[in-house]
């Protein structure tokens, strides 16, 4: 079975700030995310793109203004589903 692609992105929503490495921290900052708060996965992939000096990984928050992470995910085929 071969891995999912995953290009690791910073984000910065309530309860988590730090760097997404893989898919399995993807998983557990959405689960702590819907445990802490009254969002919805849907709260974390509408956030947007921050502006960055080129060569540094995306990154994404709420005060962003570029593409959204769901975009941003889609255009680089990564899977950000929760099952």
């Amino acid at each position: 079975m071969s891995e999912q692609k995953w290009i690791p992105f910073d984000l910065d929503v309530n309860f988590f700030f730090g760097t997404v490495e893989t898919s399995d921290k993807w998983h557990k900052l959405v689960a702590r995310y819907l445990r802490n708060t009254n969002g919805t996965i849907n709260d974390i992939v509408k956030t947007k793109q921050i502006e960055r000096k080129e060569g540094l990984r995306p990154g994404f928050s709420f005060k962003g203004i570029g593409l959204t992470l769901a975009e941003w995910a889609k255009e680089n085929d990564i899977d950000l589903r929760v099952v």
